[in-house]
């Protein structure tokens, strides 16, 4: 082996190539990302639910909340003019009037659920976009019921007084610190819809089996190139490359029959693997 500097070399530069090839086509899945989330919230609501979303969302540090784009209020439609632009992948809208119906559950009528609607980009795998609706769905009962607590403690407060009755400052201060822990969970008051931007095709999301099947295509290319490399030490170690150099042709010559030889097994072999993907795994039910 120490007469043979090139076979010694490939065993090491081969492995390597691999494991470079293979670190830089995972280089994210196993890693959390470490920048946050950005979010685009279009607030057309204007009212305290909005206001107390917003803080809600900036105050976890997980989320870069932008209200606006190129110093202009983001609304609904610029801001789903932006997902199809591919310059942002989400936006919350909260829908006007959000704020004022919610204040139905404080003066004691029939309320009904309400929504914001969360519109994102087809494209978003449900690894990313279902952490955030999670989240989002939290941090949303959480504003609505602290927007309407305060609300509802002050009427109660005032039908107290004009009944004749008092409250201690220092007391009502305090309840209404703690009225939105007390009632949360009582009752859900805001859901979240989703929903994908006005004139974007939906795409779905590639199975288990278009997935693999590239992957391991090219996997098995390597192990292609791994078999040429052992058999050019094989021919070093028995002298028959040295024959090959005496011939009339160059050693890059001889270097590119070797490739092109090779090269047409990897092209039949990525073929082969396809045309099993196509035809033979759905039939194995293999696409879940």
């Amino acid at each position: 082996m120490a007469k043979d500097p090139g076979a010694l070399a490939i065993l090491f530069i081969m492995p390597l190539v691999f494991i470079v090839a293979m670190s830089l086509a995972m280089a994210r899945v196993f890693q959390p990302s470490a920048n946050a989330v950005v979010v685009a919230v279009a607030d057309e609501d204007h009212g305290a639910f909005a206001t107390e979303l917003v803080r809600e969302l900036r105050a976890t540090g997980g989320f870069d909340v932008i209200t606006q784009w190129q110093d202009r209020p983001l609304d609904r439609a610029l801001a789903e003019s932006l997902i199809v632009a591919r310059r942002q992948q989400m936006v919350v809208v909260i829908p006007a009037g959000l704020s004022e119906a919610l204040q139905v559950v404080v003066t004691g009528q029939a309320g009904t659920v309400r929504e914001i609607i969360l519109v994102a980009d087809p494209s978003l795998s449900p690894q990313v976009l279902a952490p955030v609706r999670g989240a989002l769905d939290g941090f949303a009962q959480q504003s609505a019921f602290r927007s309407i607590a305060t609300t509802g403690i002050d009427q109660m407060f005032k039908r107290l007084t004009a009944s004749g009755g008092s409250v201690p400052e220092n007391l009502a201060r305090d309840l209404k610190s703690r009225a939105a822990l007390l009632l949360g969970g009582a009752l859900s008051l805001v859901t979240v819809r989703e929903q994908v931007p006005s004139g974007m095709v939906t795409e779905r999301q590639p199975n288990s089996v278009e997935q693999n099947v590239p992957g391991y295509a090219l996997l098995g290319i390597f192990f292609i190139a791994l078999q040429l490399a052992s058999n050019i030490m094989d021919e070093k170690r028995l002298g028959t490359f040295r024959r090959l150099l005496a011939a009339p042709v160059s050693r890059y010559a001889v270097m590119a029959g070797k490739l092109a030889a090779f090269g047409t097994i990897n092209l039949v072999q990525v073929a082969v693997m396809f045309a099993v993907g196509v035809w033979i795994l759905p039939r194995l039910d293999a696409q879940a």
